[in-house]
């Protein structure tokens, strides 16, 4: 490769995608550019919520301190008809299902204010003002033409062009890629408003009726709220919606009187759906509504960009360190129009469901929620949904190993990595995925009670990622998990299966070995003595 190592990657798009992309490649090593054509960070509020499965991303690049202060946690939701509550989900009464909150309430004028703050301590300017005019390609880069401040214009060569300019993307339109889909017949109102009502604090709350939806949810550090609801007469063209009309809208959908004011945001919109083809174009990448539009219901637009950010990052980084080649690159568009896809059609399902405008497909749409609100299993699977935890790359993208004899209902390659508790040094009380490091694979070599010897396995691995080539060796962690009272091992980071989670998640039979992605993607269940597996997993990068 003709690659410099001080050439940096450039970003376009100053969003939350863009500001991610940049954090996420400067954490794994890569040196980033970041440009974009606005003044500066956002003044509306537009995406809302950031959920934990992007939280537990964002956990490896930023202190989510600030977040939680700067916004409101996400206690619960609840679905009404009228003054009939048909489902409730409080996440206080709910399984956890990562060690962060199951959301945070924020505006994104905030998430990106936060973003920038990161960038700047880690001496990273985002460059406003600055747009992408033209771009070339060959085998070894990009050759960019910007245009910053005044009209000045400049040349830049870049090894990455990522490409986060939005549904409207400039980068999308010079690559003359189709971008085809469905546009939704419905037209939606979305206002930020006062609202003259209590709402209990960090809740959600979606009232539906026979003229569709109206879902109100708090704006988190602030007193607004966001109204998002069917317009009536849908089916004509969007316009943006004046006061009396939200009030309008409120007066139908909710079975108390409240008032609207001092509003922040007016809009109407329609749905457009849309997934590209390849998110890959050579070394041209494209991530959030560059390459992915669809509904907000669920509110996935922005988490799912953000996450893509993160799956290029790490695969960006280890090319970046000379690992692997255009299957790990290619492995990226895989796997996220694989989750594009799926947000699209989970998305379009439920926005049909909510925006049911006829009587008696309402009464029934009613009954149906209320009668499967009062089962744990159907709630606590929609907080699964909202909280994106059931996204997963068992289907497509790097290969998925499992070599060994376990338990039938364990976890597969390709699945999230779950929360685990478990105590490392002094009995302090963690969870596997905290031990992880984002900037690396860990491979945890799991004790089974049952089996002697586990030091000899402990070796065995530990000769595995020795004789591993110099590259791999320097991105693997090795990490040992071994049941309650058992003695450290020296030079090797070791944790306690206090409750035997580890054990039973893993279904392991024997000792056994799980190699872990940097995005924390389990990716390889081996034998803890079989090493040949890592090592042509490895090879096949």
């Amino acid at each position: 490769m003709n690659e410099s190592k001080d050439t940096p990657a450039l970003v376009i798009g100053t969003g939350p995608v863009g500001l991610t992309a940049a954090l996420a490649l400067h954490a794994q090593g890569v040196p980033v550019r970041i440009i974009g054509n606005a003044t500066g960070c956002s003044t509306k509020s537009k995406a809302l919520v950031i959920w934990s499965r992007t939280l537990e991303d964002l956990a490896g690049l930023i202190d989510l301190q600030s977040f939680s202060e700067a916004g409101t946690q996400l206690r619960g939701m609840r679905i009404h008809s009228g003054s009939h509550e048909l489902v409730s989900l409080q996440y206080k009464d709910m399984p956890a299902l990562s060690r962060f909150p199951p959301g945070i309430l924020i505006p994104q004028y905030e998430t990106e204010r936060l973003l920038v703050q990161r960038l700047e301590a880690c001496e990273i300017t985002v460059e406003w003002e600055t747009e992408l005019v033209s771009f070339s390609q060959n085998d070894h880069e990009v050759e960019v033409r910007l245009r910053g401040p005044g009209g000045v214009e400049s040349v830049c060569k870049t090894p990455w062009l990522i490409a986060a300019d939005g549904a409207h993307s400039t980068v999308r339109h010079q690559l003359e890629v189709e971008f085809t889909g469905d546009t939704l017949p419905t037209t939606f109102y979305i206002a930020d408003v006062h609202l003259g009502a209590d709402f209990p604090e960090g809740e959600g709350v979606t009232y539906l009726d026979r003229h569709g939806v109206c879902m109100l949810l708090p704006i988190g550090g602030t007193q607004h709220t966001r109204v998002i609801a069917t317009a009536p007469n849908s089916d004509e063209a969007s316009v943006d919606p004046t006061l009396p009309q939200i009030q309008e809208v409120l007066d139908r959908a909710l079975p108390m009187d409240v008032t609207a004011s001092d509003p922040m945001w007016l809009a109407s919109f329609r749905i457009r759906e849309r997934v590209l083809e390849e998110f890959r174009h050579g070394r041209v990448f494209l991530a959030g509504d560059a390459a992915h539009t669809h509904s907000p219901a669920g509110g996935h637009g922005m988490n799912t960009g953000m996450q893509d950010a993160f799956n290029l990052a790490w695969k960006i980084g280890l090319h970046h360190r000379g690992i692997g080649g255009d299957d790990l690159l290619d492995s990226y568009s895989d796997e996220r129009k694989h989750v594009a896809r799926k947000v699209v059609t989970d998305s379009n399902r439920l926005t049909k469901v909510m925006a049911i405008d006829s009587p008696v497909l309402s009464l029934v749409r009613s009954s149906g929620l209320k009668l499967a609100g009062s089962f744990d299993r159907f709630r606590n699977q929609v907080s699964r949904n909202l909280q994106m935890m059931d996204l997963d790359y068992q289907d497509t993208g790097l290969p998925r190993v499992s070599s060994i004899s376990r338990n039938h209902d364990a976890l597969s390659p390709g699945m999230r990595l779950p929360l685990l508790e478990v105590s490392a040094a002094e009995q302090r009380a963690t969870t596997l995925d905290a031990e992880h490091d984002p900037s690396k694979f860990s491979l945890f070599v799991i004790e089974n009670d049952r089996t002697p010897s586990f030091d000899k396995a402990l070796r065995s691995a530990q000769a595995t990622i020795e004789g591993l080539a110099p590259e791999f060796r320097e991105v693997v962690n090795l990490i040992a998990v071994r049941v309650a009272g058992t003695e450290p091992i020296a030079g090797v980071t070791l944790l306690h299966d206090v409750d035997g989670q580890v054990q039973q998640a893993t279904g392991f039979r024997g000792h056994g070995a799980m190699l872990v992605r940097p995005d924390r993607i389990v990716s390889v269940f081996c034998g803890a003595l079989d090493g040949r597996e890592l090592d042509r997993w490895f090879q096949g990068l």
